[in-house]
């Protein structure tokens, strides 16, 4: 578009949002692009005496269901093993906090942000987050999000061992961080042990949140019914789960049929 800013229409915007080249990009790529004329006509507006923001109408792109599948990528339990077994013993922290991404369902800054005092008679508490930036705790973005955790016996026993190595240490505090002790982990770090893992054990480059996606996975294979697996996600609806993970499920007809065989 070759037009001064101050003659630019609505019906402008439409033709570029319309235009075969923006269609084919992706929903984030679009998103990103609108994001970035909506602050230029913003400013042009408070600045500049622009007498409108021909933008304003047009709504932003939701993800397609073929991108959301794209999303969830997903290691069964034989890949998530091979992916430990990569991981060197020196860096045994590191496979407990997978370990614990892998089994708990949990977003990686929640599991990071856990203390000692947030496990309790057998499950944990996840009801803030750690925020490096100011170096103090702050609420979690939803209400859905805080909630109470079962912890199964390998889970618990990765606590208790963790507990027991700080134990040693000075200044030793419940408060500590479960994954860092009086340090919360470097994301950084993380994440780079985390890909060559994956590459030692020959396997894709699956994201840290591809490890909430295979415990979502794991817990509609055992047909643990969607309500409980949102719930232990953290998720703000059911229709948030079944959005994501809904093409993981069982045909709901073969399920009606079966049931009928009983009448």
């Amino acid at each position: 578009m070759d037009k001064n800013v101050f003659s630019i229409t609505p019906a402008d915007i439409r033709d570029v949002l319309e235009d075969e080249h923006f269609i084919t990009l992706s929903s984030y790529r679009k998103n990103k692009l609108y994001t970035d004329l909506n602050g230029c006509l913003e400013y042009g507006c408070i600045h500049w005496g622009l007498p409108r923001n021909p933008l304003k109408g047009f709504p932003r792109y939701k993800e397609t269901t073929q991108e959301k599948l794209k999303e969830v990528e997903i290691l069964d339990r034989y890949q998530f093993s091979k992916f430990l077994d990569a991981i060197p013993d020196n860096h045994q922290i590191y496979r407990d906090l997978f370990f614990w991404l892998y089994w708990t369902g949990m977003r990686a800054n929640e599991a990071m942000s856990l203390t000692f005092a947030d496990i309790k008679r057998g499950r944990a508490r996840v009801w803030r987050q750690w925020d490096k930036d100011t170096s103090e705790f702050k609420q979690l973005k939803t209400k859905g999000s805080v909630r109470s955790v079962q912890l199964d016996d390998d889970l618990l026993n990765v606590v208790d061992r963790l507990r027991e190595h700080y134990e040693s240490f000075v200044h030793f505090s419940e408060d500590w961080f479960i994954f860092g002790g009086p340090r919360q982990l470097a994301y950084t770090t993380v994440q780079r042990i985390k890909n060559k893992a994956l590459d030692d054990a020959g396997l894709p480059r699956v994201k840290i949140h591809s490890f909430r996606h295979s415990h979502a996975s794991n817990l509609i294979d055992a047909g643990v019914p969607l309500f409980k697996i949102s719930k232990r996600l953290g998720h703000s609806s059911v229709s948030m789960t079944t959005d994501i993970y809904g093409h993981l499920l069982r045909d709901e007809d073969d399920d009606i049929m079966n049931a009928l065989k009983f009448k």
